[in-house]
């Protein structure tokens, strides 16, 4: 009956046209076939009509036809058909359906396979029988034992071993995971590119650099990135081959032009060079940018831009602003304007386009400073203090903080003796006033910091070539790297043939006074630097030979066997980590220092002094921030001889075996003099707001002689400073004291009487000076300002020479030596190419009680100008020439027997510039370009009350940049 009710309520579809009308004929045949019995032909008939037109209700009668033929299998695949089609259908139907497969089950033994992912061809047994349909699929099948096959492309083939379905109502399911037949494609290129395979809508398979497994064969893939033209790569894949393919992307690009204030500043964009000022960069990719624009001594700009594509966008010119910062002042980099000390920096911009050679050079017109040459060494006069034959010991030099001064003299070289040149350098600090609260001895009068180059400096390699005085120059360097790591060397050279002089306190020697072919120096110094994240190496070393063509010390005038050597070096390692709050500095170092002299007294009679000295060293310094309001520093260092002889003795020829060796008998003098210090130091920095800053700070330092008849009690130095800054105002006040210790040529030179003698052991005191301060800058702009400067020094223990039996001997003065000053300067910083810069300095220094008296009443200091005058100036003529002009007055000093000598105004004008092809610098110049008759007293050391000073000359130089 169910049947019968099925032929009668599922009505055929009516389709327009013929197939429609012989799909009905069909099953109008096939119905009547199925009611008289005859099912084979039924069963034609209905699948006729369901290839002709197929329906859910064919479907379920050719389902029932099998089912009716007693074949089970047949049925249920056909039930399961009519059950799957999407043609709607009622309720009843559906049920009837179910019914009919729920029916069979017991009657059929069932295979269900599934695969991942699905979609997978099956086969029974083997290919050759065809597929049975794709997965998910439920199979019907006579019992028996049977084997699946799976196949699907870009996969490997399945296949089971039999399944063994031998009694109805069995149910076996077969899942399997399809292996893909897949290479390996690696892409490399634009990082961060998104890859997409197939279509360029597909999801994100990888970001670049990646490596994607891929399906055999023909693949193309899109690359993407914000800013880029997505570009289509075609790639063929093979199994197990791994194929290299580059993520080419077309950049989308607009156009951006950058100026600067100073020509040659470093273009950044997102962090990557892209050129020097002034630019126009026509291929820059759009989108979001950080543009940073920067030049060495400057604060770095960053300006966010928005790059549309082919528009241009200008930034107009970039003011930078001048980075004043100083290092020497407090041992961390700090504003000039809050350090706690009167400062002046000389940069890298100044030091070229004057032409400085040396860093005498460089200060020579600073405010307050004055330069005095005895022929033989610079020396540096400060605040109206310029003792002839100090060896410059009451000034510290630093180079990057490491202490160049030695232990024998305590000297600081200044002149050519130093570095051959300053190309290696960024700027000198000169920070004035006592500088034992953080240095110990030397820094009395102040410290002269050396800044040499680091990652953010130019380090290509290049050549130097220089032409003065009659001499030549000549420096190599190389040099590669950035911030976070890179290395530079360098090594120079100097050979000076001299000059000639005619002393007339020499008039009645055979030489009638004359001094030719005994001024002749070589110098050479060697520098190097590298450095990797927080560690820096650093070396460098200097020598150099020049004659002695003054006589000194009663020597031949003009022997060219009269000479002294001097060679300096040292090698430093340095851990120092810079954070937010706080900051590590550690040094450890080896130093070495020789010093030998040599004085003809006779044909066969050559006086020899040698000074040999060694030593390691080690300094730990720690800054911590504490709130917003108080900063730490506290630190601790070492210096330990390893050896420090001092010897003197006789010879009769150069290079000659020593008399008193010959003799059997011991030498003049013989001593081993080596010493260790222990230093400690603290400083408290306090702010009160953004207006108000105090520093307070000191040091110990304690002297441990090897010589068991010298000692030295520990000494305090005190430093403090109170800065006030309302406004446009900078208002400091600063005092402070810093001693000298005596230096082991002092304490213990003695050549038997022939010049020099020994001072009694214990006889010697440090030398101590107390200083006061006060300094107001104002600021009309940022770099333009004006700065006066008030002083007072009283100088206690003075170490000066005395005669005992004609040989000079050291002793301590009774009287103090005050000094009172002034100084005003004006200065301008380097902008565009421009600066200008004038100061006047007067003091008065006198020794006695009453240091203000005037006439018979006081001492007149000698080598002390009461008045110092610069003005100085640099302006671009060509957009790559610079023009700079300096001009220094001084009044007269008082020569050592009581003379004034003709006071001096000394005119220098230097032209340097740039050519871009070749790669050249240049520079010309002039100095003392009106033929000043300058003099400087002569020391004790001469018989000379005046020593001549060259006249004008003539320099010039040239870079070649590699």
């Amino acid at each position: 009956m169910s049947l019968l009710f099925l032929l009668q309520t599922l009505s055929f579809p009516a389709f327009a046209g013929n197939i429609a009308d012989e799909a009905e004929v069909n099953f109008q045949l096939a119905r009547e076939a199925y009611r008289q019995g005859d099912f084979d032909r039924a069963l034609f008939h209905f699948m006729v009509s369901n290839r002709l037109s197929p329906n859910r209700a064919v479907t379920f009668n050719i389902g029932r036809t099998y089912q009716s033929q007693g074949r089970f299998p047949e049925a249920y695949r056909w039930y399961q058909s009519a059950l799957d089609s999407d043609e709607p259908t009622s309720e009843r139907t559906l049920e009837q359906i179910k019914e009919s497969l729920e029916g069979l089950k017991a009657k059929v033994a069932l295979l269900r396979v599934t695969s991942e992912p699905p979609g997978a061809t099956v086969y029974l047994d083997r290919k050759a029988l065809g597929s049975v349909g794709e997965t998910p699929l439920e199979i019907p099948l006579p019992p028996k034992q049977y084997m699946v096959i799976l196949e699907m492309s870009g996969h490997e083939d399945f296949e089971t071993e039999g399944i063994d379905l031998r009694r109805q109502g069995d149910i076996k399911d077969v899942a399997h995971t399809m292996v893909p037949i897949v290479g390996t494609v690696e892409v490399e290129g634009e990082s961060g590119a998104t890859v997409h395979v197939g279509t360029e809508e597909a999801e994100s398979s990888c970001e670049v650099p990646c490596s994607l497994d891929l399906p055999e064969g023909t693949q193309i893939l899109y690359f993407k990135k914000e800013g880029f033209r997505s570009l289509p790569s075609l790639i063929e894949v093979e199994q197990g081959r791994t194929v290299q393919l580059a993520a080419d992307l077309l950049p989308i690009t607009g156009t951006l032009v950058v100026d600067a204030d100073e020509r040659g500043s470093l273009i950044e964009i997102d962090g990557k060079p892209a050129g020097y000022t002034p630019a126009v960069l026509t291929d820059v990719q759009v989108g979001d940018h950080v543009v940073t624009v920067s030049y060495r001594g400057y604060e770095p700009e960053e300006i966010e831009v928005d790059i549309v594509e082919d528009e241009t966008v200008d930034l107009g010119r970039v003011a930078l602003r001048p980075r004043f910062q100083v290092t020497a002042a407090s041992r961390f980099a700090e504003n000039v304007a809050e350090a706690p000390a009167s400062v002046t920096l000389i940069p890298r911009e100044e030091i070229r386009a004057f032409g400085y050679q040396s860093v005498i050079e460089a200060v020579a017109g600073v405010r307050g400073l004055y330069q005095t040459s005895d022929l033989v060494y610079d020396y540096l006069g400060v605040r109206g203090f310029g003792r002839l034959g100090d060896f410059n010991n009451r000034i510290l030099l630093t180079v990057d903080g490491h202490r160049w001064n030695e232990n024998v003299f305590g000297s600081s070289y200044l002149g050519n003796d130093f570095f051959t040149d300053l190309e290696d350098v960024e700027r000198v600090e000169v920070v004035r006033g006592p500088g034992s609260a953080l240095y110990g001895s030397n820094a009395f009068f102040g410290v002269l910091n050396v800044v040499t180059r680091d990652g953010g400096s130019d380090l290509r390699p290049h050549a130097v070539i220089t032409g003065v005085n009659g001499g030549i120059r000549a420096r190599g360097s190389v040099g590669f790297g950035d911030e976070e790591m890179g290395a530079w060397a360098s090594v120079g050279g100097i050979y000076n043939p001299g000059r000639e002089y005619v002393f007339a306190e020499y008039a009645d020697n055979p030489n009638e006074g004359v001094s030719a072919n005994a001024d002749e120096t070589y110098s050479r110094s060697l520098a190097a630097k590298a450095w990797v994240g927080d560690f820096t190496l650093q070396g460098a070393y200097a020598g150099r030979e020049k004659e002695l063509p003054t006589g000194q010390f009663g020597t031949v005038l003009g022997d060219p066997r009269a000479q002294v050597g001097d060679y300096r070096g040292f090698l430093e390692g340095r851990y120092q980590r810079v954070a937010e709050k706080t900051s590590v500095d550690v040094r450890a170092y080896l130093d070495t220092y020789r010093n030998n002299w040599r004085g003809p007294y006779a044909r066969e009679y050559i006086f020899n002094d040698d000074h040999v000295e060694s030593w390691f060293g080690a300094q730990a310094q720690l800054n911590q921030q504490i709130g917003t309001a108080i900063e730490l520093t506290a630190g601790a260092e070492t210096r330990q001889d390893l050896n420090h002889l001092v010897r003197s003795f006789e010879f009769d020829e150069v290079g000659g075996v020593p008399l008193n060796e010959e003799a059997g008998e011991p030498p003049f003098l013989e001593r081993d003099a080596t010493q260790a210090t222990y230093s400690g130091y603290g400083v408290v920095d306090i702010r009160a707001g953004d207006l108000v800053r105090l520093n307070l700070g000191g040091r110990v330092d304690a002297y441990n002689w090897t010589v068991a008849d010298v000692t030295i009690d520990p000494l305090l130095s005190p430093r403090g400073a109170l800065i006030l800054t309302p406004g446009d105002e900078t208002v400091k006040l600063m005092a402070g004291q810093a001693f000298r210790a005596p230096s082991a040529f002092e304490l213990f030179y003695d050549d038997g009487g022939l010049s020099s003698r020994a001072p009694e052991p214990g006889s010697l005191r440090p030398e101590q000076i107390l200083t006061i301060d006060a300094e107001w800058t104002h600021s009309f702009n940022e770099i333009l300002t004006s700065t006066f400067n008030a002083y007072f020094n009283q100088i206690d223990n003075l170490i000066e020479d005395g005669l005992d039996d004609g040989a000079a001997v050291k002793f301590n003065t009774l009287e103090p030596v005050r000094t009172v000053g002034a100084e005003f300067e004006v200065r301008r910083w380097w902008r565009s190419g421009w600066m200008f810069a004038g100061q006047v300095s007067w003091q008065t220094t006198n020794l006695g009680e009453n240091f203000l008296a005037s006439g018979d009443d006081v001492t007149p200091f000698t080598n002390s100008p009461a008045l110092l005058g610069t003005l100085m100036g640099a302006a671009p003529l060509l957009p790559n020439v610079t023009l700079a002009s300096k001009l220094r007055g001084e009044t007269p000093r008082v020569t050592q027997d009581g003379f004034n000598t003709n006071g001096a105004v000394l005119w220098d004008v230097t032209l340097t510039g740039d050519i871009e092809r070749p790669d050249v610098n240049f520079g010309v110049g002039v100095r003392n370009l009106l033929d000043w008759d300058e003099v400087h007293p002569g020391g004790n050391d001469v018989e000379m009350d005046e020593l001549p000073q060259r006249g004008r000359s003539l320099f010039a130089t040239i870079k070649i940049n590699i």
